[in-house]
């Protein structure tokens, strides 16, 4: 009968260990779940770097694009130069003389 309490444990001990997960399996389980938390984490940070970089390029091109177009529409909107005024004819035409007289005549 001892012999039968023997036998019924060593197998309720292989059955037990049969039922569960081997260590093997728990290590590959573990890092299977590591790689997978670190993969995300770098896609997370590389979607973001990117993010971060196709908004800076949007950003610029929009400025760009902006200061063109005021560059452009100032210098379509520039004046040109006016044309020159008519000549003024003089008021009185009659010729200079001298207020006063000088010595040699006159």
């Amino acid at each position: 009968m001892h012999y039968k309490f023997m036998f019924f444990a060593a197998m309720l001990t292989i059955g037990i260990a049969a039922c569960g997960p081997t260590k093997e399996e728990i290590i590959q389980a573990e890092v299977k779940r590591a790689v997978s938390e670190y993969e995300m984490n770098e896609l997370k940070l590389c979607r973001e770097n990117l993010l971060e970089r196709a908004g800076h390029m949007v950003d610029s091109m929009l400025l760009a694009e902006a200061q063109a177009a005021i560059r452009d529409s100032l210098f379509l909107s520039k004046p040109g130069r006016p044309a020159l005024p008519p000549e003024i004819p003089p008021v009185d035409s009659t010729p200079v003389a001298p207020l006063f007289p000088t010595e040699g005549g006159k």
